[in-house]
């Protein structure tokens, strides 16, 4: 058996299609995604058309912000996304790129760090939409004073 054609399992678990509110441009905005969790942390795959094709974007649940992107053709999209299953097959190699970037060698808290760090970010700039977000930039506001 050759070991350098295994290749490593990436733990994945999807649920089903739904919309969440998430940083787009500067602006809070609904978006219709299927979450994955990859490496224990949330992500939202969202496809959005555009003139070349269609971009799916993965944002982080966990900050609300982009976090990685694909360029797709319209004939990829439309032969292989038409189901669930073939969506997950399509954005594949993103997700192992994603899992590579989270096993990242980096402190223990590096990534936690960094998404409650994006998602402040997210805040600041889109605007807090409930107390506890307003709670959350006061805090801030009150260690940068």
């Amino acid at each position: 058996m050759n070991l350098k054609r295994v290749k490593r399992m990436v733990p994945i678990q999807v649920g089903e299609r739904t919309a969440y509110e998430v940083d787009r441009d500067g602006k809070w905005l609904i978006s219709w995604g299927t979450p994955i969790t990859i490496n224990g942390f949330d992500f939202f795959f969202v496809p959005i058309p555009n003139a070349k094709g269609v971009v799916i974007q993965a944002y982080s649940l966990n900050s609300l912000k982009l976090f990685a992107s694909q360029q797709i053709s319209f004939k990829t999209a439309y032969l292989n996304c038409a189901t669930e299953a073939d969506f997950i097959k399509t954005v594949m190699p993103m997700i192992v790129r994603i899992d590579k970037d989270l096993r990242e060698p980096k402190s223990n808290s590096f990534w936690e760090d960094f998404f409650q760090n994006e998602y402040l970010a997210a805040i600041i700039e889109c605007g807090a939409r409930n107390e506890k977000e307003r709670r959350l930039l006061k805090k801030f506001d009150n260690k940068e004073n």
